[in-house]
């Protein structure tokens, strides 16, 4: 048990650190991640929320409503609560963590739901969907790397439109071609077909050589 308490210590202390980092940055993207998604699906209802490991059971979609009906929705649950329910939680879990033999509380099992229409994009999203919801996310990284190393980030996309209907193949260059140099590969060169494609240059790679052209 004394063993325990100095690990113990030690995860809270720098776990809770990776935990509101990760809260924050969430909480910074949320609304520019609903503003991207919803540009691709007009009309939809979209939501992304911070799941706390301790929280979260075994079944993300039994949280349809969690971040709305929890205090710590509250702006001073970081700075006065964290740290004090994640060491609890630790001492609440301790028979089941000797049992299983692991930590199951803690930034390495916390997670984010995404939500469209009130349901969990993981398991009731096709896959059209849930790739834009990636690509959504990787757009809002982006924006953030954008804004703190004032330096303009490279996309890579790799086998992005055979997930795409043609619509979504157009707004997705719309989003990004005067914004980021952006690599796209593809196998299909038919998927670039009706797109927008005036600044974009076409590499093909066959028997080890690289050939450049415009599209």
């Amino acid at each position: 048990n004394s063993t325990l308490e100095v690990w113990n210590d030690n995860i809270v202390r720098y776990g809770t650190d990776i935990i509101e980092k990760r809260y924050r940055l969430l909480a910074e993207i949320r609304d520019e991640f609903k503003s991207y998604l919803n540009s691709f699906f007009k009309g939809v209802e979209v939501d992304l929320f911070y799941v706390f490991s301790w929280d979260r059971g075994d079944n993300l979609d039994e949280y349809t409503d969690y971040f709305d009906a929890k205090s710590y929705k509250k702006e001073n649950f970081i700075e006065n609560n964290l740290k004090d329910i994640f060491y609890r939680k630790l001492i609440e879990s301790l028979q089941k963590d000797l049992l299983y033999k692991t930590t199951t509380v803690g930034p390495h099992r916390d997670d984010f739901i995404i939500l469209l229409n009130g349901k969990n994009i993981r398991s009731f999203g096709s896959q059209g969907q849930q790739r834009v919801a990636s690509i959504s996310l990787k757009l809002c990284e982006l924006d953030i790397l954008r804004k703190r190393v004032k330096k303009d980030p490279i996309l890579l996309l790799d086998d992005v439109f055979s997930e795409l209907d043609i619509e979504r193949r157009k707004l997705l260059v719309k989003a990004v071609s005067d914004r980021f140099q952006t690599f796209v590969t593809t196998t299909n060169i038919s998927y670039l077909d009706k797109l927008d494609l005036e600044f974009g240059n076409k590499l093909l790679i066959k028997d080890n050589k690289i050939a450049v052209s415009n599209l």
